[in-house]
């Protein structure tokens, strides 16, 4: 199943929340191009598969900031599991 995102803009960044209701759920494999972003753990576990570079787990209060052009995925490993994206705009 996909993860559920909202997005909310917030004094010039742009902050998405991911939210994965069951292991397993995922965030498909993208690529951000215009910018580089922060994702920080919430809740639970997550794990991002990573084109090119060792794969990430990341858990509550963890941080990865990704450049721009760097293809990843996220799959839950727990649930529910919450990752938050933030892209200064």
């Amino acid at each position: 199943m996909l993860a559920i995102i909202e997005d909310r803009q917030h004094s010039g960044f742009l902050i998405k929340k991911v939210r994965f209701l069951s292991i397993g759920d995922i965030m498909p494999r993208h690529i951000h191009t215009g910018r580089g972003h922060l994702t920080i753990g919430i809740e639970g576990k997550v794990r991002s598969i990573v084109t090119n570079y060792d794969d990430v787990i990341m858990g509550k209060g963890g941080i990865v900031f990704w450049p721009i052009g760097t293809e990843h995925e996220w799959i839950a490993l727990e649930a529910p599991s919450v990752i938050v994206n933030i892209f200064i705009i």
